[in-house]
């Protein structure tokens, strides 16, 4: 989860209209469980915590189409495309948020 709001995405990016002019939003995995996540976010377990931004990336959606664009590329995108498969996610249209941050904990570069 993350939000990213006004003053940190360019003007220049659109955005989704319920998060326009939005510098603060609660989100579903931090405010779902709000004692769980303070935990996680102090631990000392966890060196470094990295957030998706789910107003920037939830606009897109993967999909069959993008499913079968990324087989030609299995080289680079193997991961990717291995975990969407397992996921069933090519049967069915799926944020780009919650791809993009599974990969992010996988490798973030």
């Amino acid at each position: 989860g993350g939000f990213a709001g006004v003053g940190v995405v360019p003007d220049s990016i659109p955005t989704l209209p319920k998060f326009e002019g939005l510098t603060h939003c609660a989100t579903f995995n931090f405010g779902g469980a709000p004692a769980a996540a303070r935990m996680l976010l102090d631990s000392p377990k966890i060196a470094r915590r990295v957030l998706c931004s789910k107003n920037v990336c939830h606009r897109v959606t993967y999909s069959r189409e993008m499913h079968e664009i990324l087989r030609q590329f299995r080289g680079s995108s193997d991961f990717l495309f291995r975990m969407m498969e397992e996921y069933g996610a090519a049967a069915k249209e799926k944020k780009l948020h919650d791809v993009l941050a599974a990969c992010a904990a996988v490798d973030e570069g």
